[in-house]
């Protein structure tokens, strides 16, 4: 069962500002957010897995227990912008920050800095596993199983994470029970269809040669073809486009 959360609740969790109240109407408050595509409906997910707060709407992600931390790594490179553009605009290959400052940062983020990357590794993953800990995130030990080469499940079996990412059920998505819609109603042609009339009534006729189209009907002839009253018609609105050689309808 998914409990509302009211506007007070997430304006006093959260630093992100709040949206316009269509979110509310789509359900983006809730617990789990569901898309539907198609006939199938499915929670969100991302590139972080299930507790991903990137899952949730931006009102309800908690304020990060590492905010401060850029607050302060943008103070120490702040003074390095002017160069950082100047070393972008003349194509450099190589990054423009002294190794200095980069052991500065990687201080100011919390692990020894004698900390290097593993032997053939390019990232400093223990700095990486240590920021995602003190985030909370659950699957912190990852960064660190890369060190030594995670296996791939073909002579080993894989390893395990549960409650990280989704099940196969997950990303197959169940079936979406549809709601009940509209009535639905016809349209008036776009304007740029009065431009073009008869180049649209050419297209139609040469598709009516190849068996595409029927026409053109009365308004009585279409509704006895749709089985329908002629009241009960829904045209869709055409539209016409200027490529230049041709004139693409819509």
């Amino acid at each position: 069962m998914w409990t509302p959360i009211s506007m007070e609740q997430l304006m006093r969790t959260s630093d992100r500002p709040l949206v316009e109240p269509l979110a509310n109407d789509i359900h983006l408050f809730d617990d789990i957010v569901m898309l539907h595509v198609a006939f199938k409906s499915r929670p969100l997910r991302d590139g972080g897995g299930k507790p991903s707060p990137g899952r949730l709407a931006p009102p309800r992600r908690a304020p990060s227990s590492l905010g401060r931390l850029g607050k302060q790594i943008m103070s120490l490179v702040l003074p390095m912008v002017p160069q950082t553009i100047w070393s972008a605009q003349c194509g450099e290959k190589q990054h423009p920050f002294p190794e200095e400052l980069l052991n500065t940062i990687r201080t100011t983020l919390g692990p020894p800095p004698n900390a290097q990357p593993p032997p053939g590794q390019p990232l400093f993953l223990e700095l990486i596993q240590d920021l995602a800990n003190r985030s909370g995130d659950p699957d912190c030990a990852f960064p660190t199983d890369l060190s030594q080469g995670v296996p791939l499940g073909v002579t080993t079996p894989p390893l395990h994470s549960p409650g990280i990412w989704p099940l196969k059920s997950e990303l197959k998505g169940m079936e979406f029970v549809q709601q009940e819609l509209e009535q639905p109603t016809g349209l008036d042609n776009y304007s740029s269809v009065k431009d073009f009339a008869p180049q649209v009534r050419a297209t139609f006729v040469e598709e009516v040669q190849l068996g595409m189209v029927e026409g053109p009907l009365t308004k009585q002839q279409a509704a006895l073809r749709c089985s329908c009253r002629e009241e009960d018609l829904c045209p869709g609105p055409l539209a016409a486009i200027d490529e230049g050689d041709k004139i693409r309808t819509i």
